[in-house]
């Protein structure tokens, strides 16, 4: 079980987990960058019953800490980024900016031999 960065978006480190040959993204970095509440999220993917029975919560490092993040298998969290929550600290150009960037991130990493 080891971690794969697949990009640094406002300064947080995004990472992907396989588990038994099914590779999660955590959640609590994308929330980071996108400057939504983890807290809110975690209730949200509770609530969504396209990922309540999907999720896992697993360990991570973040700013040399470990710490527990609730992960999502890859290919359902591509969806899942479109429903997070708009109400942010950071500006709608920012996140949006930021949201888009680790869209591309995850596009660029499940699909590595597809260019624009």
């Amino acid at each position: 079980m080891s971690n794969i960065s697949i990009g640094k978006i406002n300064n947080q480190e995004i990472q992907v987990i396989d588990l038994f040959g099914i590779e999660y993204i955590y959640l609590k970095p994308i929330c980071s960058a996108l400057g939504v509440s983890y807290t809110k999220e975690v209730f949200e993917v509770m609530e969504n019953d396209f990922v309540s029975d999907k999720h896992k919560l697993l360990p991570i490092v973040i700013d040399e800490k470990e710490t527990d993040s609730i992960a999502i298998p890859i290919k359902y969290m591509l969806g899942y980024i479109a429903v997070i929550s708009k109400k942010t600290f950071l500006s709608k150009d920012d996140y949006l900016k930021n949201k888009r960037k680790i869209l591309d991130a995850m596009y660029e990493y499940l699909f590595p031999h597809y260019k624009e």
